[in-house]
């Protein structure tokens, strides 16, 4: 599954007069705004699955590589962006135990 499955879609119509690197900085800065706040999510949200290997900051990094694609998110406010980024977060244990189950039915 791609993050671009649950994500807005941005690219449509116009992005009122914005350029992409406008986005972007938009972007890095909400993130780096919210990064502790999303760590303590991740260490709950892996707390919830104790068979989970990602650790929180783990977690997060990859979060932001799944949502890093999207630059348009940077204009989300701090609460859309936290929400975005914690299903982005549950997404990745869920294709992380996938794969972990996948490697054990290829093992037998």
């Amino acid at each position: 599954m791609s993050a671009q499955m649950f994500l807005p879609d941005f690219t449509a119509g116009s992005r009122g007069g914005i350029s992409t690197e406008a986005h972007r900085s938009a972007l890095n800065s909400i993130f780096t705004a919210v990064y502790e706040e999303l760590r303590r999510l991740a260490s709950a949200i892996r707390r919830g699955d104790p068979g989970a290997t990602l650790k929180p900051t783990a977690l997060v990094n990859e979060a932001w590589f799944k949502l890093a694609d999207n630059p348009a998110l940077g204009l989300q406010s701090k609460f859309d962006f936290k929400r975005i980024a914690a299903r982005a977060m549950r997404q990745l244990l869920i294709e992380q135990k996938s794969q972990l189950t996948r490697r054990k039915g290829d093992q037998l």
